[in-house]
């Protein structure tokens, strides 16, 4: 069922990364990622982990937390972890804890670099994506520069 939605709502064609491929490549990546469950206070990423998973939150809700203070919460459709993705030494920039039992789709870096491979995900697509990961990457220093924690 969850795959069904994921197709239904196009969240992953809302995505940077995914946004100008094909509904059967679409379709095709959503075949292959993982279902997952979390209980709730659980983890789905820790913030200075090396991260090698994209994740589309399917049902449930987790919150964000830098440096342990809340950042945002996530819902139903939120994905965590594009940059994961591109680039093979990603690190987590934040912990995300489920609220309430939560459960996810996971795409995996190995994964998707088969998709890659197999010309699912074309290799332009992939190299915008990663010039975009990096102006995010840039991005996200400023505001941790100039978040107060006041």
């Amino acid at each position: 069922r969850a795959r069904t939605a994921l197709r239904q709502n196009k969240t992953l064609q809302k995505t940077e990364l995914f946004k100008d491929l094909s509904t059967d490549a679409i379709s095709k990546i959503i075949g292959v990622m993982e279902f997952r469950t979390f209980e709730t206070a659980s983890d789905l990423v820790t913030q200075g982990d090396t991260a090698s998973e994209f994740m589309v939150i399917m049902k449930g809700a987790a919150t964000v937390f830098k440096d342990g203070t809340k950042i945002r919460t996530f819902g139903c459709l939120d994905f965590i972890g594009e940059g994961a993705l591109i680039e093979g030494d990603h690190v987590r920039g934040a912990t995300v804890t489920a609220t309430v039992p939560t459960q996810v789709l996971v795409l995996t870096y190995e994964r998707y670099q088969e998709l890659l491979l197999d010309g699912t995900i074309e290799q332009k697509t992939h190299e915008m994506a990663a010039r975009r990961s990096k102006s995010y990457l840039l991005e996200d220093a400023k505001r941790a520069d100039n978040f107060s924690f006041d």
